[in-house]
Parts: structure tokens; sequence; C-alpha cells
């Protein structure tokens, strides 16, 4: 990790071509001189969705149903509270 000689802020590798400099995320000031291993280049994306669950109808009675039979089991009502 290195910061700009001028600004102090944090620089980052980039590829220009076919080699790898330094820029300065505040000032723009590049560092031609780097060491290609020194650095590694990742990218990830910011905008990854989140997954989604999809549960089919029949899944979905089943579940109900498994619902119904604990309520019945431990007598617990539809809020999820004990029933006294």
């Amino acid at each position: 990790m290195e910061f700009c000689s001028q600004c102090k802020s944090l620089m980052v590798p980039k590829n220009v071509g076919s080699r790898t400099v330094l820029v300065c995320r505040g000032c723009g000031h590049e560092k031609k001189k780097v060491k290609v291993g020194e650095y590694k280049i990742t990218e990830e994306s910011r905008n990854k969705k989140p997954d989604v669950m999809v549960v089919e109808e029949e899944m979905k009675k089943d579940i109900e149903e498994q619902r119904r039979y604990m309520e019945d089991l431990y007598g617990v009502g539809g809020d999820g509270d004990f029933e006294e």
C-alpha cells in the first residue's frame, strides 16, 4: 500500500496498456515505476443483488400444514406465543 507524495491519499494500481501504474484517488498523480508482483488488481461489484428464494405453491401448502401441526402439538398460537 502506498500513499501519494503530493496529497497523501491512497494510491491504487491501474492497468495502462500492458503495464501497471499507481494512481492517486485524490489528485490523480501517477507513479509509473511499479513492481507488478507487489500489487494485485481485483474488481468487486457493489451492485450484487441478493439471492431470492422461490417457494412453490405445493411447498407452501406443506409448510402451512406443518405449522398447523406444530400449533396443535405444542399449543403455539399464530403469533408464536405459547397458550396458557
